[in-house]
Formats: C-alpha cells, sequence, structure tokens
C-alpha cells in the first residue's frame, strides 16, 4: 500500500476539514527568518537528502504492504488498496448490473464487462442533468411508458407518438 493512500484515508476520516498550506521549498536560501512552515520544508528537504545519500548504492528492496488484518483483498483481478467497503460495493452492484442488462438485452456477461468503457459511460453520467439520469435509468429497467400509458395517466392528449405520430403500443 503507499503512503499517499493512507494519508489520504486519514484525511477524510478526520472529524475537522484541514486546509491545506502551499510552502515555496528552498527557501533556506532567503534573507530574512522563515516562517513556521517554511522552517519545517527546509528540515524535511535535509532529512529526505540524507536518506537518500544513506542509501544510494544500496540494493533497494520493495517494502512489504501494510499488513492490517484482513491480508490482500483484490476485486475482478484489481488490488483494493483502500476503501475496501466502498470498493467491494461498488463491485457487487456493477456485477448485478452486468448480469441483469446482459439478461434484459441477450447479451453476453464478456460483452458487457469488457467491450464497454464503464468509466466513459460514469462521466457522462455524471454531466447528465437529474432528469436525463433519472430517463435513462427507467429506460434500461423498462419503466418508460408508452404513449397509451401515456394517456392513460391523462399526461397526453393523445395515445400516438409526438414524434411519429404512430399509434403503435408497442
Amino acid at each position: 500500500m503507499d503512503l499517499i493512500t493512507h494519508l489520504l484515508d486519514i484525511w477524510s476520516d478526520l472529524p475537522f476539514q484541514p486546509t491545506a498550506k502551499h510552502v515555496y521549498g528552498h527557501r533556506d536560501d532567503r534573507v530574512g527568518p522563515l516562517t513556521f512552515l517554511e522552517h519545517l520544508n527546509v528540515r524535511m528537504d535535509s532529512v529526505a537528502k540524507s536518506i537518500t545519500l544513506r542509501n544510494l548504492g544500496r540494493s533497494q528492496q520493495v517494502p512489504q504492504p501494510l499488513s492490517i488484518g484482513y491480508g490482500t483483498i483484490s476485486v475482478g483481478g484489481i488490488l483494493v488498496a483502500s476503501r475496501v467497503q466502498q470498493s467491494l460495493c461498488h463491485a457487487i452492484h456493477h456485477n448485478r448490473l452486468v448480469a441483469y442488462l446482459a439478461d434484459r438485452w441477450d447479451l453476453s456477461d464478456d460483452v458487457l464487462h469488457y467491450k464497454l468503457c464503464w468509466t466513459s459511460i460514469a462521466r457522462a453520467r455524471k454531466q447528465a442533468s437529474f432528469t436525463q439520469r433519472k430517463f435513462i435509468t427507467k429506460w434500461i429497467i423498462g419503466d418508460t411508458p408508452s404513449g397509451v400509458e401515456m394517456h392513460r395517466r391523462q399526461q397526453r392528449d393523445s395515445p400516438s407518438c409526438p414524434v411519429c405520430n404512430n399509434n403503435n403500443n408497442s
């Protein structure tokens, strides 16, 4: 597991909202006193440099991931490094959606899993308005009413299609 992921998890779980502060690096050559944050940055630079110089030339071993008690978790062949509950929930919902669509549209699961770019679909869905997302969801599950149903609900004057004027019930 990488350090950045751990830090981001800790950051998001804090009971308060910390404010990030940009500190310009290499301020030790500046004339005048350093601020507290600038002083810490200079110290971190020197510590990082000494660690690098001390370990230069040694054989580099890849550090083992931290063990938090549940071992290695992978979903669909992808290693889950953080937010385990969220990742597992996402995978379960995604697999259910793929199984539903495969059954509904008579497609194989492999086509839906590997031939569709789910990232692009998610990005497009986020850019759509709420009403568009609601319509797409209803259309996928087959809950969009026909002209006849809309006429029965008294939401249209005529049961025919407003685009092609077809009176077909399907």
